[in-house]
């Protein structure tokens, strides 16, 4: 491809600045600065990637391989080249054919992370290789051989392609890649010539990267034996969108169903490509549900620990880590028999056994993804949820002591579905004597959902009704969104009657306006209006959130606004509230109010909420 030069200047002087500017670059990398850190960093990231581009511009313009080693080096300051792979992959393959030496810019494409650049750097380098091949080259040429005939045999199809067709004729066959050996060799010769088709043509569609019908594969592999159709599954599955494509369906029961010590389950795990989806997972578990009930509890004793590493990876932003958890869970909650005793997942949960778990909590409390995984499935709903409801009612009434503790929330939700005539009696006392809106809420919630007895008790909607006329139970009606829905029409006229607290007026109002997208009336607004100018500064804060939901504003309104971003524009909930809400309801006239946010200071994840709003409400386009 013919390129226009980036300037007219003498190529040494282009190459000259190009190099400068990099160094500049890794300067600011290094350390703060007069700047905020959180500004630091943006700029830092910035300037290295332009920097990195520039680079790469001039090492094509000029042929100069400095640059493109110091391109590469930005790269990992910048966290991987993944950032900018089309652009190193382009340069690699217009440089590396012309570079004379095998330098270490060369060797670091071939081993990149970036699929795009090795299979570039296959490529520049095939006409090297195989001049090599042909006793014509130099120890460079050899070396660039090597590198094309290791390219050859690739993870990614893709590059285990282009570095094949590169080698034309003297390219090893597509299953060097996934056999150290003709797999073939040792059997007989009839049996051999029957299985050679079929494993030449699997191992060669493996190298379809962006692989939309599977079906032509599963086809050569169901033509195969376990020992050479597993290997080539075993690759499948880690084929970006592998299993998304038109027949992978018999490709994933195959595996699953060869895989008799789920030693590939496990591996697979650690390592599931770009592309997948929570389903895989569940589609796997429905394929290990086919198993005994012994199997499958012994599996998903195996399997349960996984969620709390693949939750620490994914607290660590490692990379690929929320697939292998989604996956793992959607493994473990199809393979866990319905008829299984949840006893064991709770007590991994809980670290202790659990007649031992209200003992003090010797800690860590851990809190991620992975810990609610495992929570999740252990308090299913299931046939088997009885052997457990006993001891989680009597932590319950027991405010939760020691460990269990760790699981007070989840198991609160899920005890709103049982009926247990101590939970009745609880809720029952809650709604006599209680003063915490929580627990009051939590009655309320039990009595109409699983503690509602229709044969003693009014209807739900009537229940609440009568609750709402209660101000010690109103307050925590309107707390609790599902519960203020239902008796939402009678709420409403305590509000527009400016019958409620401060804080009860917002916080309904917000159930209305947000979570149920209706409308407020006037009388209504003018309630909201009222409120906010005696409530605290959090319920100051959603009443401005609120008010992104109303079209016309007022006088009052507009500078109920100003002064909230300009006397408390600082305080980090006010500024998240305000963007959040002009971003879900965009208009340009709200850009002001943003941008004077943007003269306090803040964290860098809230000046990133503030910027987007802004650019929403310039476009004026509305999210929800």
């Amino acid at each position: 491809m013919t390129r226009t030069p980036l300037t007219n200047e003498p190529p040494l002087l282009e190459i000259a600045r190009a190099l400068r500017l990099v160094e500049d670059a890794r300067a600011i990398r290094k350390g703060p600065g007069d700047w905020q850190r959180a500004d630091h960093d943006e700029i830092a990231a910035s300037l290295l990637e332009d920097a990195a581009l520039l680079a790469l511009d001039v090492a094509i313009d000029t042929g100069d391989p400095r640059l493109l080693e110091a391109a590469l080096e930005l790269a990992e300051d910048a966290d991987g080249d993944g950032f900018w792979e089309d652009d190193f992959a382009r340069a690699a393959e217009q440089l590396l054919p012309h570079v004379a030496a095998i330098t270490n810019a060369i060797r670091d494409c071939a081993r990149s992370p970036s699929d795009s650049l090795r299979e570039s750097t296959a490529k520049a380098l095939g006409p090297r290789a195989l001049r090599s091949m042909k006793g014509q080259g130099d120890e460079h040429d050899a070396e660039a051989a090597q590198i094309v005939f290791a390219l050859a045999k690739d993870e990614v199809g893709a590059v285990r392609k282009s570095a094949r067709d590169a080698l034309g004729g003297i390219a090893p066959p597509a299953w060097a890649a996934l056999f150290p050996r003709d797999p073939l060799a040792s059997r007989p010769a009839a049996e051999a010539a029957a299985l050679r088709g079929p494993l030449d043509r699997a191992a060669e569609l493996l190298e379809e990267q962006d692989m939309r019908d599977a079906e032509p594969l599963a086809r050569a592999v169901a033509e195969l034996p376990d020992d050479l159709a597993m290997p080539i599954l075993d690759r499948f599955l880690r084929i970006p969108y592998g299993l998304h494509a038109k027949g992978a369906g018999a490709l994933l029961e195959r595996w699953v169903t060869g895989d008799a010590d789920r030693a590939r389950l496990f591996a697979w795990l650690e390592e599931i490509p770009e592309g997948s989806r929570d389903e895989d997972g569940e589609r796997i578990g429905a394929l290990l549900a086919r198993r005994s009930d012994e199997d499958r509890v012994a599996l998903g004793l195996r399997l349960a620990p996984l969620l709390f590493r693949f939750g620490e990876r994914v607290d660590r932003a490692e990379r690929g880590s929320i697939y292998s958890l989604k996956a793992a869970e959607g493994a473990l909650t199809g393979a866990w028999p319905d008829s299984a005793d949840p006893t064991p997942l709770l007590e991994l949960r809980l670290g202790a056994p659990l007649a031992e778990a209200g003992a003090p909590d010797p800690g860590p409390r851990r809190v991620d993804l992975g810990v609610h995984a495992l929570e999740r499935i252990a308090l299913a709903p299931r046939a088997s949820f009885e052997a457990i409801v006993e001891p989680l009612v009597a932590a319950f009434l027991a405010g939760f002591p020691g460990r269990w503790a760790r699981i007070a929330d989840s198991t609160s939700r899920r005890l709103l579905e049982v009926s247990h005539p101590r939970l009745r009696a609880h809720a029952e006392t809650q709604l006599r004597e209680g003063s915490a809106a929580n627990e009051i809420g939590w009655a309320l919630r039990y009595l109409v959902g699983g503690g509602h007895d229709p044969t003693i008790d009014p209807e739900p909607a009537a229940l609440l009704a009568t609750a709402a006329q209660d101000p010690r139970l109103r307050a925590a009606i309107i707390e609790e969104h599902h519960l203020s829905e239902v008796a939402r029409e009678l709420l409403r006229a305590q509000l527009a009657d400016g019958a409620l607290s401060p804080r009860e007026a917002i916080v309904l109002a917000r159930s209305i306006a947000v979570a149920s997208e209706e409308d407020l009336t006037e009388a209504e607004w003018a309630a909201l209006a009222a409120a906010r100018e005696q409530a605290a500064l959090k319920d100051r804060a959603a009443a401005v959130y609120v008010l992104a939901y109303r079209e016309e504003w007022t006088e009052a309104d507009q500078a109920f606004a100003e002064r909230m971003a300009g006397e408390h524009g600082g305080d980090e909930r006010v500024a998240s509230l305000m963007s959040l809400g002009f971003y879900q309801r965009p208009a340009p006239e709200r850009v002001p109010l943003l941008e004077r946010l943007l003269t306090h200071r803040h964290d860098r994840e809230t000046r990133e909420e503030i910027r987007d709003a802004i650019e929403m409400c310039r476009d004026g386009r509305r999210l929800l």
